[in-house]
């Protein structure tokens, strides 16, 4: 578009009438009406103040469709800036699913479909998968857990981080825990920082051993204790402290689990193994 079809087009947009256009920026609607059929240009020095009525940039009143990370790194947090707080976490999801999926111009076709099910909550479609060279993104389009999440492949390859660790099975055997893995969930409830008491724990938990199950809970760092006087006598108080790693993995495991119908792409082919062996010197 010229500079005439975009006044034009951004005005209409955003339901101005020209009169009210021209009263935005001091300009009778006589002049919008002449800049918009081309019979004149608007002042240098009128051309910010009518972008900013449009809300667009220069660039795009002017047809320019390159964009540098710096104009990503300014409009994101403005657009972000403009929504209620509670609205923000979504704002950024529904950025990440669009730079992830509508941009790709092999995906022009099913932009409305997209778009639909971003704004309205997953029906045909639950997940988002993309795989890629350099490390693959899932999605949840579920509106009861809804989310998104990127993985960059390491340098060396996911093998030279996911090592495997006698650590990792540590965390599986606390979640093979009958009663541990139901507390977690139960205090996956709570805000972050409550405090109580074992005989809350075996009460609200039903725990056998309140002690033994809270300090396998405590390898997880999910809850920790402080041991205070009361009255002379030693009271252990403990705390649950919200890991977001945690949240993540069930998350992950929610979505592995039940909700496998996925829209999803990929390439062909890699030039590198997924996954390299490890070697060691002796």
């Amino acid at each position: 578009m010229n500079l005439s079809e975009s006044i034009r087009h951004f005005r209409t947009m955003r339901n101005l009438t020209q009169e009210e256009l021209g009263n935005a920026i001091s300009i009778s609607p006589q002049a919008i009406s002449k800049w918009e059929r081309g019979e004149s240009m608007p002042d240098a020095s009128l051309l910010p103040a009518l972008a900013d009525t449009l809300d667009v940039s220069l660039d795009r009143l002017y047809g320019r469709e390159k964009f540098t990370m710096d104009d990503i790194m300014t409009a994101i947090p403005a657009y972000l800036q403009t929504l209620p707080k509670e609205e923000r976490m979504t704002g950024i999801r529904t950025i990440s699913l669009i730079a992830d999926i509508l941009s790709k111009n092999s995906f022009r076709d099913c932009k409305n479909q997209l778009a639909e099910l971003i704004q309205n909550g997953a029906s045909e479609y639950n997940s988002v998968l993309n795989t890629a060279e350099t490390g693959f993104t899932i999605a949840s389009l579920r509106s009861e857990l809804p989310f998104w999440a990127v993985f960059c492949e390491p340098k060396n390859g996911w093998g030279a981080v996911l090592k495997p660790e006698e650590r990792y099975r540590d965390v599986f055997a606390v979640l093979a825990d009958k009663q541990a893995l139901n507390t977690l969930f139960s205090l996956f409830n709570l805000p972050n920082g409550f405090s109580f008491d074992e005989s809350y724990a075996a009460e609200q938990y039903g725990l056998t051993n309140a002690e033994e199950t809270l300090q396998k809970l405590r390898k997880l760092r999910t809850v920790y204790y402080q041991d205070i006087s009361i009255d002379g006598k030693i009271t252990r108080i403990w705390f649950y402290r919200q890991q977001i790693g945690l949240i993540s993995l069930f998350a992950l495991l929610n979505e592995q689990i039940y909700y496998q119908n996925s829209f999803a792409w990929q390439q062909n082919a890699r030039s590198s193994a997924l996954f390299r062996p490890i070697t060691t010197k002796d």
